[in-house]
């Protein structure tokens, strides 16, 4: 029995890479290897590269049936890359890790959404080790269709109820998932001024949110904060752009102010900032742009000196606290009587749209 099992490895190792490179090449997922670059230190800069894109699912479709049809000697090629290959995921999730901003691997194709965690990272431990049992059982001399073709009824029983047990956590997955969007539906964004009552009312005090413990997001949907509409904006003080001390409530006062939480070195936040210019160009002078940097400001300004005039720095760093934001980029929109107008969101494809919302809900001003 214990021989038999170790066939599982390379079968599992087969499935796993088959489910994936097909759901990367089928839509609705398939424009994924087009998407964002993953960032972080240590990741080559060929694994963004659009062919590398293209191809890698391919390469893992064929990796899935050499390893099943292969016989031995030659079915250690296969085993050898697929240890490599388990080997480079690990090293890329776990750079995507360290960089504590959402990024999407889309690692599973149309099966995965939403932002690298360190489930991921748990998850490609397991690949990896996996991968390495795999090629254990190459080295000894084993291939798939001499062990199959061995198989007693005893064993296809045993290989049976494995199967149906690695299959159980992923359709308990995908279950919770569907019943979960269900639940959540969809919410419009509701940006305009906001009443003078709920202003009023928001303006006794800021807004006292702590930054609890709380899992890690399983989508970019589960990453966003709390709704804090109609609240009053928290009075920090910040540095503006000529290092001058000011309350920012002052400062995102008078007129409708998109404000924009950044960070140094954040591949999302550097795709929010490329958009800025056009944002601008489209708000005129109904909605001011502002950017708020609290982690390594001095980095910030060096890598977009550019942006200088719209950067204010939060040295307190006390603003992600009061707000409940996790993650870089994040947004909100501030009426012109300092009260939170929409938001806070968080990531480059959230803040988009709130940028969009905005601008789709400036009216021309009458003649």
């Amino acid at each position: 029995m214990t021989a038999s099992a170790l066939v599982t490895a390379p079968l599992a190792l087969a499935a796993i890479l088959a489910v994936a490179a097909v759901a990367k090449v089928t839509p609705p997922r398939a424009h994924l290897r087009h998407e964002a670059a993953l960032t972080g230190r240590g990741i080559p800069s060929v694994i963004n590269a659009a062919w590398v894109r293209r191809f890698h699912p391919w390469l893992e479709l064929v990796l899935a049936i050499t390893l099943l049809a292969l016989p031995w000697p030659w079915v250690l090629l296969p085993a050898s890359a697929t240890l490599l290959l388990c080997g480079a995921y690990l090293w890329i999730i776990a750079a995507v890790v360290a960089t504590d901003e959402p990024q999407d691997c889309a690692c599973f194709g149309r099966l995965s959404s939403g932002p690298v965690t360190r489930a991921d990272l748990v998850r490609n431990v397991g690949l990896l080790a996996l991968a390495a049992v795999a090629f254990a059982w190459a080295v000894a001399g084993r291939s798939v269709g001499a062990d199959v073709a061995a198989f007693s009824t005893g064993d296809w029983w045993w290989l049976a109820v494995a199967a149906l047990a690695s299959l159980t956590p992923w359709v308990f997955r995908l279950a919770t998932r569907r019943l979960r969007a269900v639940d959540q539906g969809g919410r419009p964004t509701a940006v305009g001024p906001t009443p003078s009552s709920h202003a009023a009312d928001a303006a006794a005090g800021a807004v006292r949110h702590n930054l609890a413990p709380r899992r890690a997001p399983a989508s970019l949907d589960e990453a966003q904060p709390e709704d804090l509409t109609s609240l009053a904006l928290p009075d920090i003080v910040v540095t503006d752009a000529a290092g001058q001390p000011a309350p920012l409530r002052r400062v995102c006062s008078g007129v409708a102010t998109l404000l924009i939480l950044v960070r140094p070195s954040c591949h999302a936040c550097d795709a929010v900032l490329a958009q800025l210019g056009p944002w601008q160009e489209r708000f005129g002078d109904r909605v001011q742009v502002r950017l708020l940097v609290s982690k390594r400001p001095e980095k910030f300004a060096e890598q977009h000196a550019e942006l200088a005039d719209l950067t204010l720095t939060d040295a307190s760093r006390a603003i992600a606290p009061l707000l409940g934001v996790h993650y870089t980029p994040s947004a909100l929109l501030i009426a012109p009587d300092a009260s939170i107008a929409a938001g806070p969101t968080t990531g480059a494809e959230y803040i988009t749209s709130l940028a969009e919302v905005i601008i789709d809900s400036i009216q021309p001003p009458q003649e």
